[in-house]
């Protein structure tokens, strides 16, 4: 599960012509191609890429850190207590 949430947006990140033909919001690619034409254009889907680039590593940190915290220190999900 977590590797198909990283992949998904690793792909969206890059952002190649596979399912459909054509420009694209975001993707690096996109970018690369629409920059010389329309610049505006280029600038928002370099900016696109930014944000799912940002999304990977954030998620790839996030999971990491979850992970590390139940797996390696053998913390427990039922440790929490809510005092009333």
């Amino acid at each position: 599960m977590i590797e198909n949430h990283i992949v998904f947006f690793s792909f969206a990140a890059i952002g190649p012509r596979i399912i459909f033909v054509g420009l694209q919001f975001a993707g690096l690619l996109n970018a690369m191609s629409l920059i010389s034409d329309y610049p505006a254009l280029g600038i928002m889907s370099f900016i696109g890429f930014g944000f799912f680039a940002i999304e990977v590593l954030l998620s790839i940190w996030v999971f990491r850190q979850v992970y590390m915290h139940f797996r390696g220190s053998g913390g427990k999900a039922t440790t929490v207590s809510i005092d009333l």
